[in-house]
């Protein structure tokens, strides 16, 4: 509970610090940042101890945010987790961020679950019509799962879409 309303008030007073015309960049960034620190989980606890110093921290900081979209921006958000001992929190704020973002942007987020490869112009079709559906730009991540047959299945945080030929077939033996 503590690390969720810590990751949202930062993720906010961050948010209101961008440029709204860059935020897709900003959200590139935040995803880039959370795979980077997933990978190297003990990093973020590192840069929170006394273990490295405040130059050698520092130096990091700089380095790790000079690779990103606005240096300035990042180095600071990055400097003041180091500074307020609350680097330990950065992927949550990070995912916080770009939950945020997609918030604003009226996005949601799609898990498609497909059964085979589909071409670039049916993918927008589906698309197309779970955005209509859910009222918002989805924000797709595909999955191949072969066990749905065909068709597809569309996962939100709110309600799932089910148009795979395993379901229809399992409605039909049900009646």
């Amino acid at each position: 509970m503590r690390s969720k309303i810590i990751a949202s008030r930062y993720a906010k007073a961050l948010f209101s610090l961008l440029q709204k015309e860059k935020l897709d960049v900003f959200g590139q960034d935040a995803q880039k940042l959370i795979a980077f620190f997933a990978a190297n989980d003990q990093l973020a606890k590192s840069l929170n101890s006394s273990v490295f110093g405040k130059a050698k921290k520092e130096s990091f900081v700089k380095e790790l945010s000079g690779q990103l979209s606005d240096a300035k921006i990042w180095n600071n958000f990055l400097w003041l987790l180091v500074k307020k001992h609350r680097f330990d929190f950065v992927v949550e704020i990070l995912q916080e961020l770009a939950g945020v973002i997609l918030d604003y942007q009226n996005g949601e987020n799609v898990l498609l679950v497909l059964a085979r490869e589909h071409s670039e112009g049916l993918l927008a079709e589906i698309k197309e019509a779970i955005g209509e559906k859910i009222g918002k730009k989805p924000k797709i991540s595909l999955v191949m799962d072969t066990a749905i047959l065909g068709g597809f299945v569309a996962h939100t945080k709110n309600f799932t879409i089910d148009c795979s030929v395993k379901s229809s077939l399992d409605r039909l033996a049900a009646q």
